[in-house]
């Protein structure tokens, strides 16, 4: 998180007004402010605040607001209030994939499957200055696979995709999503309206606003649209976060079809608020939508098909789940 400051001294019990300005910014800003009473929860929490300190009674209040994408920052330290229950799997991974999954160390993998059938592999992406760079692995891994060859369909693997930041993931897959076109949104219910997830000449907007400035056409040529295509996509209940957000955009496109589990269900979008040069709030303020605006209020995206095992990441065509999508792609 660039913007977070790095200051080794921590708050001060009582937490005074970096205190005051988290319980107001949450009571005026929360998406779920409306599931608590404010008035009997304040007297509390700053008895926990000034017994305890201001990561405990943060902690609390994102709790009590059953806030599970909320975390208070310290120090660049994420310190979590609400633990959402586990989403039911029947996937097995071996400790070193746990591993990776968990540190957001896996690679972007992609590599043609029989039947001229495209497959790539997108994992969780950290945020960070190498968005660009991420963006772009993700689109030479595509090419890479279609080079000289006319693919009849693509499989988007985001069964290992547990989050991070959601430009260079869509961004990266472009060429499947489609440009200019609405693929997703933010739903803020309270205030009845929505910013729209859309890409234009391979950059990310957000609304109006130009997210990203990659320059991948500028770099790499404008790439061939892929966006008739079928695409099966794969999810798991470790897809969550922006994992869900590049599901999502590709939920309701034309020829699409999605295999595997109910996701992790953090389909909720966090604002980053600055309290003080060592403290940050991040808290729930919207929830995700697909094309159509169907809201997911922190709930899973679910499968067209469900698939419970038989998953192998090291071989890719004995995986099950990527044997029925096969199946599925080759009728297309």
């Amino acid at each position: 998180m660039l913007f977070l400051a790095t200051a080794e001294a921590q708050p001060a019990p009582g937490g005074g007004p970096e205190w005051d300005s988290i319980f107001n910014y949450a009571q005026g800003h929360s998406v779920l402010r409306d599931s608590v009473n404010w008035a009997a929860l304040r007297p509390t929490l700053d008895s926990v605040c000034a017994s305890e300190g201001l990561i405990p009674a943060t902690k609390r209040l994102l709790h009590e607001l059953r806030d599970f994408h909320g975390k208070i920052w310290v120090d660049n330290v994420p310190h979590q209030g609400a633990v959402k229950p586990w989403t039911p799997t029947s996937m097995q991974l071996d400790t070193s994939l746990l591993h990776k999954l968990f540190r957001n160390e896996l690679p972007v993998f992609a590599q043609r499957l029989p039947g001229r059938i495209g497959y790539i592999r997108v994992p969780g992406i950290t945020f960070g200055e190498r968005d660009s760079i991420n963006a772009r692995i993700i689109r030479q891994a595509m090419e890479g696979v279609q080079k000289g060859v006319k693919l009849r369909g693509w499989i988007v693997d985001l069964r290992l995709n547990g989050g991070g930041t959601m430009f260079p993931m869509l961004a990266g897959l472009g060429a499947l999503l489609g440009d200019s076109t609405e693929i997703g949104s933010f739903i803020h219910p309270d205030a009845g309206y929505k910013e729209a997830w859309t890409l234009r000449q391979g950059e990310v907007f957000v609304g109006e606003y130009q997210v990203t400035d990659y320059g991948l056409w500028q770099k790499m040529g404008i790439p061939r649209s892929l966006s008739s295509l079928p695409v099966a996509v794969m999810i798991s209940a470790a897809t969550a976060s922006s994992g869900e957000v590049t599901a999502l955009a590709f939920r309701n496109r034309p020829r699409t079809r999605f295999f595997g589990e109910d996701t992790a269900g953090y389909t909720t979008a966090v604002s980053w608020q600055p309290i003080s040069d060592q403290v940050v709030l991040q808290l729930t303020e919207s929830y995700y939508a697909d094309r159509l605006e169907n809201v997911f209020p922190g709930t899973p995206v679910l499968p067209d098909e469900r698939c419970d095992g038989g998953e192998n990441f090291y071989q890719i065509t004995k995986d099950q789940m990527i044997q029925r999508a096969l199946e599925w792609l080759k009728k297309q």
